[in-house]
């Protein structure tokens, strides 16, 4: 649903870098609101510069890009809610980059049907009447009705604000932003979503305020933690920013890209390599077990380009038996191997362990002179060293298994006499 319903669609405004079009104008009553009170405000037929900022901010609302949305404003943004009853800190831009980057969360990515009613523009200066329409990540309504009082950056002197953009020219960036809502619907809706938001502190006090819901997973102890009837139930512990919960060693970079995985709708998707192994860092210690399954599979397209000791440390500390295997496979297949690298960092196996490592090499070269394993068919070297590795290196694969805690609290079928006895024959040499 078009967040500025329009009725002239033949008429579109200059781009704002990557922003989309704009849609031209306002409809004069919403058709989402059936009591809405409009004062028929219509776009002009040459708005200014200052009017068309205002379009190209509300459009990228739509759809929470976020980028977009903070591309609209000055690095000087200083950003208000009122009536300060309500006790909304003032926030500087980076805090408002921070404030947005928890919003989608709280509406589940649904769109807001925003709706302008009134605009009154003195210079750089713009009074908007407004309203928008969502739902929130929980189902709960969200319809509420706001003046903004919008400061943008004045144009360099001898500008005309209605003339067209010049090549390279941008429209004018927010530099005061004073929201004053309907406070008593404001109290309301939070309040009523109270129950599903908990407070987090993390390094650095950075302080993130999250839905509930998307952390009750079985067997995690978050489930613990918010089932447990509270000792006082005024000082519930994450119920503010006064008393939040601490989470202790986990950085705000791993924690915020574990919230995009369990929070998709609206935001960017997690692509990064390091954010992905941010996201694996949590959910393999909380038990978060499908994200973590996205995490190693989102990974594991990326993880063979790391060298062989990345990949045999990240699969015993994340219990990815596939990349542990990786690692050793790579070393067993190393031509120039040498017995000082084995026993040096970033290695430092044991005398043990580089046996077996020249073992398997040598058994494999004395096939190759053989011509067991068909000449020297590179791909049939590499088999014959995977499956030695799998035998010789068992113990090491099989500590590596990862086990979740759904899976230690299901009791086990005993295995049938046919699958032991494949089990048994797929180790044979």
């Amino acid at each position: 649903m078009s967040l500025l319903h329009n009725s002239h669609k033949n008429l579109q405004l200059h781009r704002v870098n990557s922003l989309h079009s704009i849609p031209h104008s306002n409809p004069s009553m919403s058709t989402d609101t059936e009591t809405a009170i409009n004062y028929n405000f219509q776009i002009p037929a040459t708005p200014s510069r200052y009017l068309r900022a205002f379009l190209a901010y509300a459009k990228v609302l739509e759809d929470w890009r976020l980028d977009e949305i903070m591309a609209c404003s000055d690095a000087t943004l200083v950003h208000r809610i009122l009536p300060a009853s309500l006790g909304w800190p003032v926030r500087a831009k980076e805090a408002y980059v921070e404030f947005w980057k928890d919003v989608p969360a709280l509406f589940g990515g649904n769109k807001f049907v925003f709706t302008i009613h009134e605009v009154i523009e003195s210079g750089h200066k713009l009074a908007i009447h407004c309203s928008s329409k969502s739902v929130s990540a929980r189902g709960t309504p969200y319809t509420n009705e706001y003046s903004l009082f919008i400061h943008y950056v004045p144009l360099p002197a001898g500008v005309d604000p209605y003339s067209p953009l010049a090549e390279g020219e941008e429209l004018p960036k927010m530099a005061l932003v004073k929201e004053f809502v309907d406070s008593g619907y404001t109290s309301a809706f939070f309040a009523g979503e109270g129950e599903g938001a908990t407070a987090v502190v993390l390094n650095k006090g950075i302080l993130f305020s999250v839905l509930k819901h998307g952390f009750l997973v079985k067997y995690t102890p978050f489930e613990t933690m918010f089932s447990m009837p509270p000792e006082d139930p005024k000082n519930v512990e994450g119920s503010s920013a006064d008393n939040p919960i601490v989470l202790e060693d986990t950085s705000a970079k791993d924690f915020r890209a574990f919230l995009r995985v369990l929070y998709p709708l609206g935001v960017e998707p997690v692509t990064d390599y390091d954010d992905w192994l941010g996201v694996l860092r949590l959910a393999h210690k909380w038990e978060f077990v499908e994200i973590r399954e996205k995490a190693v599979s989102a990974i594991g397209t990326k993880i063979g380009f790391e060298s062989p000791d990345v990949k045999i440390d990240l699969g015993n500390r994340f219990l990815v038996q596939d990349w542990l295997k990786q690692g050793l496979v790579n070393i067993a297949l190393r031509k120039d191997l040498e017995l000082k690298e084995l026993r040096e960092k970033p290695y430092s196996f044991d005398h043990e362990t580089i046996c077996r490592f020249f073992y398997i090499q040598s058994k494999a070269w004395q096939k190759t002179a053989n011509k067991e394993l068909d000449g020297y068919a590179q791909t049939s070297f590499h088999s014959y060293v995977t499956k030695q590795v799998s035998i010789l290196f068992q113990t090491e694969i099989s500590r590596a298994r990862y086990v979740s805690e759904v899976e230690r609290r299901t009791p086990r079928k005993p295995a049938s006499p046919m699958q032991v006895y494949y089990d048994n024959d797929s180790d044979s040499d």
